[in-house]
């Protein structure tokens, strides 16, 4: 894993290194560490697994999980703990818009050279 932050959504969402953040869950960090999310509950993944994609983990049987930002397959380039519920639907919801324009930008220069007659 590249990069490790903490999701914490007070007045302002705000995107912390792990290292800097307090109260960080030392589980969902262990996980973010050793890239080890198999025993967390997936809820969702999206984008272009050959460009960009996301995929969000919860954690079972406890608040927060983690939103893992993958580049061209299996190469996690980041991902960022929440330690609520509500921290991490704010930040799945953050990047997947995120995801998603990346995606759309793509296309747009994918097909930048194409004649539409």
């Amino acid at each position: 894993m590249r990069e490790i932050y903490v999701f914490e959504n007070a007045a302002q969402p705000v995107l912390r290194p792990a290292a800097e953040a307090a109260g960080v869950d030392p589980v969902l960090l262990q996980a973010a560490q050793g890239e080890n999310f198999d025993w967390m509950e997936p809820m969702f993944a999206g984008g272009s697994p050959e460009h960009f994609y996301l995929t969000v983990f919860k954690q079972p049987k406890k608040a927060g999980g983690i939103v893992v930002v993958f580049y061209g397959g299996e190469e996690a380039m980041f991902c960022a703990i929440a330690n609520s519920n509500l921290d991490l639907l704010a930040c799945a919801s953050h990047f997947s818009s995120m995801v998603s324009n990346v995606r759309y930008g793509v296309d747009i220069f994918e097909n930048a050279g194409d004649d539409e007659d």
